[in-house]
């Protein structure tokens, strides 16, 4: 079993919560994530006899990110809006480029020259793009990793692949996240607010228990539905038992990690929920978010993206 008090994260159905560049900088710190930013090519010279303010004028940025609709969106709409009122002179050209190719082409304008200034990568990229000098060091002056990000990501992203001084070549900007969605009309047909869902295991497991109807073999409501989503909830109770370290599910770019003790306990805290808590139905096969869907299920466990 887990830990008492462990927390969940709880979030809404609708209407996310806003977060400042900072807030969501600190979120990416304390947690895994699958996408690093780079820079690429050196930093645009500035005019001749440019200075001040006038010494980012008429610079235009190129940068790659991976082509996924939500990403997409957040980033035209919020980013770089957000970016070019603060760095006045200074436009993005936003490129979105299919994961699968990106980093072979990252490669490939590397060789002919004309590779963009930044790009979004998946971080199992860094060891391939470093040592191919594809990426350069991100100056300091740029941000404060540590001050911004917190430690874990300043030290882990501190990296020396030539065996040089230790750089920063790439930073996290986005994570995979558990969420807990509500059906709001189920929540007040059964008399609770949504501030009334605990917000740790121990608790919770007790009320899920409470909100869920079985009818003989056939669960009519569950309290808590994650069928389908047993290998995202794995990871995240793994990070809850074990941290951000030993907790994480890939123990080197190649390997996995399932059935060391932090592994094993996940696992049967997982089983637990089917067999002692009956909280959904692992007979049934109908996945949890189509049973959310269709109004039988009070809570959900998804991973989303953040």
């Amino acid at each position: 079993m887990l830990q008492s008090k462990r927390n969940l994260s709880i979030s809404p159905q609708s209407a996310p919560n806003s977060l400042s560049r900072r807030q969501f900088l600190r979120l990416v710190g304390g947690t895994a994530t699958l996408a690093a930013l780079a820079a690429c090519t050196p930093p645009a010279e500035a005019p001749a006899g440019a200075a001040g303010g006038a010494e980012a004028e008429g610079i235009t940025l190129i940068a790659w990110f991976t082509d996924r609709r939500t990403i997409n969106e957040m980033t035209e709409q919020t980013a770089i809006p957000e970016f070019e009122s603060r760095n006045e002179g200074i436009k993005i050209d936003m490129q979105f480029v299919p994961e699968s190719e990106l980093q072979q082409k990252l490669l490939t304008s590397k060789a002919a020259g004309n590779a963009p200034d930044n790009s979004s990568i998946d971080e199992t990229f860094l060891d391939t793009l470093t040592k191919q000098e594809v990426l350069r060091p991100i100056p300091s002056e740029v941000i404060d990793v540590r001050e911004e990000m917190g430690q874990l990501t300043a030290d882990l992203y501190h990296i020396s692949p030539t065996g040089d001084s230790p750089e920063y070549y790439g930073l996290p900007n986005g994570v995979f996240s558990a969420a807990l969605y509500y059906n709001a009309g189920l929540l007040e047909e059964l008399g609770y607010t949504p501030d009334d869902i605990p917000d740790n295991w121990d608790d919770f497991l007790i009320w899920a228990k409470d909100v869920t109807e079985w009818d003989g073999d056939t669960l009519t409501r569950s309290g808590f539905a994650f069928y389908g989503n047993e290998g995202s909830l794995y990871s995240c109770l793994r990070h809850q038992l074990g941290g951000a370290l030993d907790g994480n599910v890939f123990a080197t770019k190649d390997t996995v990690r399932y059935s060391d003790e932090i592994g094993i306990q996940s696992w049967q805290f997982i089983m637990d929920l089917y067999n002692e808590h009956k909280l959904d139905s692992i007979n049934e096969g109908l996945v949890s978010r189509e049973r959310f869907g269709n109004g039988n299920a009070v809570t959900l466990y998804n991973w989303t993206w953040f």
